[in-house]
């Protein structure tokens, strides 16, 4: 689900830390989109039992159409996910894809 960045640093602090890379803490993410004004901070994160898929990115509009895009943060970016179970991740990718 779409989360706010409060709920957004607990998700991230709850990861191991051989994940916890810098450009994907929730300040970073919020820091780097201030270089452009058109850039939104968000944060997804899909929690089953102990399996969080993690995603904070960044929304920018696509000139000229009503579309946006998700943009990795300057570094580093994409989904983090503390299992490899593929239902899980699948249910992660299914919860991402309806949002």
């Amino acid at each position: 689900m779409h989360i706010n960045i409060d709920v957004a640093l607990q998700a991230y602090s709850n990861l191991p830390t051989n994940i916890r890379f810098p450009s994907y803490h929730p300040y970073y993410i919020v820091a780097d989109a201030k270089r452009e004004s058109e850039i939104v901070p968000k944060f997804f994160v899909y929690v089953q039992k102990n399996n969080v898929y993690y995603h904070a990115f960044h929304m920018a509009p696509v000139l000229g159409t009503e579309y946006f895009d998700i943009q990795s943060p300057y570094g580093y970016g994409g989904p983090l996910a503390t299992t490899d179970d593929q239902e899980f991740l699948q249910k992660a990718w299914q919860a991402y894809c309806s949002w």
